[in-house]
């Protein structure tokens, strides 16, 4: 399951906190599709608020706006919400595993 994937899971539970930063370029670099990844994706129901996505477009973000993004926004955030417990969900495409292994195989 993709990040999208973890973030549909949790949409309207207001138990979980879910943050994703990513690459989006205005909705056509994946997690594209149906508005996935996008600022506006912030929740429904119970869970509206608890769903936070920071896209970054076309990859243009050095050091200093991935440090401000987790100072100012995502960890006061994740300590005003006080978790039990913290889960991380990390992606690679598979294409680039595939590229990465000289026989085409993923090992």
């Amino acid at each position: 399951m993709y990040i999208n994937g973890t973030q549909k899971a949790f949409y309207s539970d207001p138990l979980v906190l879910f943050f994703s930063i990513h690459r989006f370029d205005f909705g056509s670099f994946y997690p594209a599709g149906g508005g996935d990844g996008s600022t506006c994706m912030i929740g429904e129901d119970l869970g509206m608020g608890y769903n936070i996505n920071v896209p970054w477009e076309h990859g243009k973000c050095g050091d200093a706006d991935y440090i401000a993004v987790w100072d100012h926004t995502l960890i006061p955030v994740a300590e005003a919400y006080n978790p039990d417990m913290i889960l991380t969900v990390h992606s690679l495409c598979i294409s680039i595993l595939i590229e990465l292994n000289n026989l085409g195989e993923i090992v």
